[in-house]
């Protein structure tokens, strides 16, 4: 029998990203009934609210912040870290490193 490791270093939510979060899951991933694991239904919707603090005037978040869009994004590479790498567009605005994909 295999035991699952369950990684409990990994960042608690903010009451702010918790309750982006589960707007997003009602509306998003129950809409249409995506069966993705938690960890990556968190990491999509705290890079959605980076994305959201970084470019402003989108899901009701009127305010432009870059420092903490950054702090969401690099919580959400925590989750999953392939968000560091598909997401170079929002990593060249907000003045990250941008990784090359390898093959």
């Amino acid at each position: 029998m295999k035991i699952a490791k369950y990684n409990y270093k990994l960042p608690r939510l903010t009451k702010e990203e918790f309750r982006f979060f589960l707007k997003i899951n009602t509306e998003f991933f129950k809409r249409f009934d995506l069966q993705l694991p938690l960890y990556r239904k968190i990491a999509s919707a705290l890079q959605t609210f980076a994305v959201a603090k970084l470019v402003g005037g989108y899901q009701g978040i009127e305010e432009v912040n870059k420092k903490e869009a950054i702090r969401h994004h690099l919580k959400a590479c925590k989750y999953n870290p392939n968000i560091a790498v598909s997401r170079p567009n929002f990593r060249k605005m907000a003045g990250l490193l941008v990784y090359e994909e390898q093959e």
